[in-house]
Formats: C-alpha cells, sequence, structure tokens
C-alpha cells in the first residue's frame, strides 16, 4: 500500500500522480519511478520510506530496511515529528527500530515520538531490543486499517 497525505491507494503504478490534501489545499505527488518492486534493499538502495513535510511538521511514512541512514543525511532523529506505519510488514518498518534507538540514546531525547501503526504492527521490530529499552522512545498510536486519521497538518486515510 501506498499512502500519501490525504489519500491512500492501493498497488499505484510508478508515475501515478495521488491526491495531497493539507488544510484546505489539494495538490498531488507522483508515485516514485523504480524498477520493480522492492522488499529488501540492494547494495546502496534502500527499501520503502517518505518523509513528508509541511509547515515544518515531519511525518516518516513506513520506515522500511535502509531507510534511516538516509533519512539522517537529511534531518536529524529528534527532527522527525511522528511516524506511520502502514502495516508490519519489515519492509515498511524494520527502520523504526534505528530511528527510535537515534532518538532514545541521545545525550538529550527529544519527546516521545507518535508512531501511527495497526494493532500488532510493530510487535516484531519493538522486541529487537530488551523489554522497556525504547519505551520512552515513542508513544503508540494504533489505527484500524480503513479509518482516516489527522497525523500533524495531514489528513490520512489508510
Amino acid at each position: 500500500m501506498i499512502i500519501a497525505a490525504g489519500r491512500a491507494a492501493v498497488v499505484l503504478p510508478a508515475g501515478t500522480r495521488i491526491p495531497l490534501h493539507v488544510g484546505s489545499v489539494e495538490r498531488s505527488v507522483e508515485v516514485p519511478k523504480r524498477a520493480g518492486l522492492v522488499i529488501w534493499p540492494a547494495a546502496g538502495l534502500a527499501c520503502s520510506g517518505y518523509l513528508v513535510e509541511h509547515d515544518g511538521f515531519r511525518l516518516l511514512i513506513d520506515p522500511g530496511y535502509a531507510v534511516v541512514p538516509r533519512l539522517l543525511a537529511v534531518v536529524d532523529a529528534a527532527a522527525v515529528d511522528a511516524v506511520l506505519v502502514s502495516h508490519g510488514h519489515p519492509d515498511h518498518c524494520a527502520d523504526l527500530n534505528p530511528l527510535l534507538r537515534a532518538r532514545a540514546m541521545n545525550d538529550e531525547p527529544p519527546p516521545a515520538l507518535p508512531v501511527f501503526a495497526p494493532p500488532g504492527a510493530l510487535g516484531p521490530v519493538l522486541a529487537l531490543d530488551r523489554p522497556g529499552m525504547l519505551d520512552d522512545a515513542f508513544s503508540l498510536r494504533e489505527f484500524t486499517p480503513g479509518d482516516g486519521l489527522e497525523v500533524g497538518p495531514f489528513g490520512l486515510c489508510s
């Protein structure tokens, strides 16, 4: 599933435009062109992961394998305002763990990161560390797939 601010769609081909709704402004974004379905990262590449920003609010969508090193080249871990995980497959959430570690182990840890995910989607990725280690680093906000939700300035449908 590809999720963009304002709308969701299932299996969109590259080049498709997705409606984007922020407040009263309607725009669209184009699905990136890439070769094939990426379910593990090839050398030098990453899986899904999208950083969407509006009015200084940064939403990270689906932090899959190898996304965090690329993210940290653009913004500090503490600069991410929220994370949305569409489902629990590791190619959509595995790098939530290193993102939370980067925040939790910082000399001055930022406030808990709101993480939006379907029920049970994050169990395996959160189990990578000892129990309780990352508890203060995030605030889990579960949603039911198909429901709409507000994340910062973004209205989302899954």
